[in-house]
């Protein structure tokens, strides 16, 4: 009974044999039950695995023995083998049982086979397998042939074809071997991106640096974008926010459209309108420094007394019937403000005068006298002022004032004049303080001294004879 068997693929040295599996030679099958399993096929014990020749001398033979392995034989030859036992024999154990596939295992037997072939003819025996004569192939890139005259084996290199030069000398490009064709490199330029140069330029404001990616190309190159901004003195402006003008009554913003010319984003500017016009009498029009519009301040200060209105100008005094009572026209933060000056005279007792005597002082607010032999205190009411600061009401000021005995009189002992004199000084004082307002609107602290009492003090009388000489000289 013949089994179709499908072939089995061996790879042998220098090509791949395809060996059509058949169990024609049955002479060596002992059992009718399936022993060994190869390719999806079953072999009784004894079958011809197969038994083929390489066309180079060389004989493979495989069979199923009578322990179920796999016997593989393989022996120089000229003609295909007989199915006979060789003298030496390398056996493949396998596991194997009829319907499974496991690998198989080398392991060592003493079968023989006797192998009936005919005379080997010459041959290149110096390789390994021995080669026919006039016989080619392939061996590391180099065409070798067996030689029929002197039985050598001739190799010679591949040429390979002469294929014009490839540059690549475009940036981030590099030279690898794309294939290679019976052992000829095929080259090709490829991409690296490793190899693509930093970006090189910087962009002014309002740009930015943006790659451009060709098709024929391995690296970006790079161009400055505009950005959506406006640029002003080499400041960057967002759209909305105010841009600083050279020019007061000009306003501008970062606007929304972009110029044709920068391809940015265009300010928008307009003119600023400043009403010049002051609708009260009193106020004028005044321009301020680094400032587009001006402003209306107050030139008159505007004062209502006894039912009676007075326009007072800036920096200028009224005085009314009162002659105790004055007022100013003062200008803060350029609002104009009247101020009232009020003087309070001091304590003033008639019969400290000498009779007839009486009389008001200089501004004819306050009574005064010429006293008489006493030295007492005498009061006075006044705004004080310092470094520019005055206080906001009237303070009251004491000085020592009165007569104070001095006389001149002959000492014998002496031989001379003795001069006695005195003089109305303090006695007793006192440290008060008071607040002062600046015009800037700050306040400041100010000390000053107060006399509580008075009193007639011994001093030096003025040398007569330096007297004397000091009239000459004023003659």
């Amino acid at each position: 009974m013949e089994t179709s068997i499908a072939p089995i693929t061996k790879t042998l040295p220098f090509f791949t044999l395809t060996i059509p599996v058949t169990t024609d030679s049955s002479l060596f099958s002992t059992t009718s039950e399936f022993c060994c399993f190869v390719n999806e096929t079953n072999f009784h014990s004894g079958d011809i695995i197969y038994n083929v020749t390489d066309g180079f001398g060389w004989c493979f033979t495989a069979y199923c023995d009578e322990s179920c392995n796999i016997v593989k034989i393989s022996t120089s030859c000229v003609t295909s083998p007989s199915p006979s036992i060789p003298p030496e024999t390398t056996t493949y154990s396998s596991s194997s049982t009829a319907g499974t596939n496991e690998p198989e295992t080398i392991i060592s037997t003493t079968n023989t086979i006797t192998e009936e072939t005919t005379p080997s003819l010459p041959r290149c025996d110096a390789i390994d397998p021995p080669r026919q004569p006039n016989e080619a192939w392939w061996s590391e890139c180099q065409k070798c042939e067996c030689d029929s005259q002197t039985l050598t084996v001739i190799c010679r290199p591949v040429n390979c074809p002469v294929s014009p030069p490839i540059t690549c000398d475009k940036p981030g490009q590099m030279l690898i071997t794309v294939a290679t064709v019976d052992c000829c490199e095929i080259q090709d330029c490829t991409c690296n991106s490793s190899l693509c140069p930093t970006p090189p330029q910087q962009c002014q404001p309002g740009f930015t640096l943006t790659p451009v990616i060709t098709a024929d190309a391995c690296c970006p190159e790079y161009t400055c974008s505009p950005m959506e901004v406006c640029v002003q003195n080499n400041t960057v402006y967002q759209p909305g926010s105010n841009i600083p003008s050279d020019d007061p009554c000009t306003q501008c913003l970062c606007g929304q459209d972009t110029d044709p010319e920068t391809n940015l984003l265009a300010p928008e500017c307009h003119s600023l309108a400043c009403m010049m016009y002051c609708p009260e009498e009193t106020h004028e029009y005044r321009k301020l420094p680094g400032q587009c519009c001006g402003e209306c301040v107050s030139t008159e200060c505007v004062v209502v007394h006894d039912n009676i209105t007075v326009n007072i100008p800036v920096n200028q005094t009224w005085q009314p019937d009162d002659k105790c009572l004055t007022y100013r026209c003062e200008r803060n933060n350029g609002v104009s403000m009247p101020v009232e000056i009020k003087t309070v005279c001091p304590a003033f007792n008639p019969e400290d005068c000498i009779p007839g005597t009486e009389t008001l002082d200089a501004d004819g607010c306050c009574p005064t006298c010429t006293l008489e032999n006493k030295c007492t205190v005498q009061k006075n009411s006044t705004f004080l002022v310092s470094k520019g600061c005055k206080s906001s009401t009237p303070v009251e000021i004491t000085s020592c004032s009165g007569l104070c005995g001095t006389s001149s009189i002959y000492s014998a002992e002496a031989n001379a004049l003795v001069h006695s004199c005195s003089c109305c000084q303090e006695t007793t004082t006192s440290t008060k303080e008071v607040t002062l307002n600046c015009p800037d609107g700050s306040n400041i602290s100010f000390s000053y001294i107060y006399i509580e009492s008075c009193g007639c003090k011994a001093s030096n009388c003025p040398d007569q004879s330096t007297n004397m000489r000091r009239r000459r000289r004023r003659k």
